[in-house]
């Protein structure tokens, strides 16, 4: 996660496992990169309405799998409000591109988003 003076850029990765009917042992990488920039101030801070983007993609593999499959790819944007340092809004559209385990079904979902971001603080203090 890097933050510059005008947008903040941030960068996920994710590993787990499904089991899949008839035996099929899917790994699965998430791999995620989102952008938000703020509206009117340098920095996204209290009272700050941003824009804000993401681009999330699927990739897996495994027992059973021939080759590597791309098979989701969820892409969204919209506009947020950071109410205080702990909480914020985002709203936005979002496309879930999907390629169903029978390789042969395709679903493209559009996406009304809307999102509730509370921050906790569990280290002892």
């Amino acid at each position: 996660e890097t933050a510059f003076q005008y947008f903040h850029w941030k960068e996920k990765r994710k590993l787990h496992k499904d089991l899949i009917p008839g035996g099929l042992t899917l790994v699965i990488i998430k791999y995620r990169v989102g952008l938000s920039i703020p509206l009117g101030k340098k920095n996204i801070e209290a009272k700050t309405f941003y824009l804000s983007a993401f681009d999330e993609m699927f990739i897996g593999f495994g027992k059973g799998i021939h080759g590597p499959i791309f098979y989701q790819n969820w892409v969204c944007a919209g506009i947020g409000y950071k109410v205080n340092k702990k909480l914020s809004f985002n709203l936005g559209y979002m496309n879930q591109y999907l390629i169903k385990t029978d390789n042969l079904h395709i679903e493209s979902n559009h996406t009304l988003k809307f999102q509730v971001v509370y921050n906790l603080d569990l280290r002892k203090k």
